[in-house]
């Protein structure tokens, strides 16, 4: 492994290390994991199980001008956010 790579963990095992232990960072990591997670969002509604859409597999589809995947995500959150909160995302 080149010493590139490696700096760049170190790098960000130093920022991941300094995170305060807060709720945020708390259900980042557990509904994160640690593969695909970034872009992620988190839906939480009052006595429901929480709802997360993971948008790096359309993300990378939509890179590649497949625009159908990240295009069905979105619109399901904006949904769930609409069903919530009664405001229609633009």
């Amino acid at each position: 492994m080149s010493n590139r790579h490696t700096t760049g963990k170190r790098r960000f095992a130093d920022v991941v290390g300094r995170w305060r232990r807060s709720l945020a960072v708390l259900a980042f990591c557990y509904f994160g994991g640690h593969r695909t997670f970034n872009p992620l969002a988190l839906v939480f509604r009052p006595f429901r199980l929480a709802r997360h859409f993971r948008f790096y597999d359309p993300f990378q589809d939509f890179k590649h001008g497949k625009t159908d995947a990240v295009t069905k995500m979105e619109g399901e959150l904006y949904d769930l956010l609409e069903k919530i909160t009664g405001v229609r995302a633009v």
